[in-house]
């Protein structure tokens, strides 16, 4: 299975990221959900791997605070870098800052191993991101360590099929 093929129904997806059904409709009406999932030809929702990376990392963000229209917009972001933290194959983009104004984001930016957080923080507000004020560090390591078994177990197989994450 493609990590990316929309193959997982609600309840599928709402196991794997240790959600519930009524939770996921709740969010897909607020709209906090747009970029996940897509509507089949029957009607129904179906979701892929990556959606439900991307909706597991969007909780973890919240959990530190975050509302959650900023969750869900920055979990699509943690995609790629945790899927391959989960199946072991890079261990680049391991970390990520997130400057933030008022719990609201207004940057993310890779923090590589040898740069230290608050310095790739100072670049990418001399890039032109103003008025941040906080700096928070997603660590991908961490996140994929929180991740519930089922979705490592789908991680995995989905990389060991398509030999890869894009």
């Amino acid at each position: 299975m493609d990590a990316n093929e929309h193959t997982l129904g609600p309840s599928e997806l709402c196991d794997l990221i240790g959600t519930s059904s009524d939770v996921l409709r709740d969010r897909r009406r607020r709209g906090l959900i747009k970029k996940y999932g897509v509507v089949s030809e029957t009607g129904r929702w179906r979701y892929s791997i990556a959606d439900a990376l991307g909706m597991f990392a969007a909780q973890e963000i919240a959990i530190l605070g975050f509302d959650l229209e900023t969750a869900f917009e920055v979990g699509s972001d943690c995609i790629t870098p945790l899927a391959k933290r989960i199946a072991g194959i890079d261990r680049d983009g391991d970390r990520f800052v997130m400057l933030w104004s008022d719990r609201r984001l207004v940057g993310i930016a890779p923090v590589s191993e040898n740069i230290r957080t608050k310095y790739a923080a100072s670049v990418v507000l001399s890039e032109g991101i103003p008025n941040a004020v906080g700096i928070t560090t997603l660590d991908m390591h961490e996140m994929a360590r929180q991740a519930p078994d089922a979705l490592v177990e789908a991680v995995r197989r989905s990389v060991s099929k398509s030999g890869g994450i894009t």
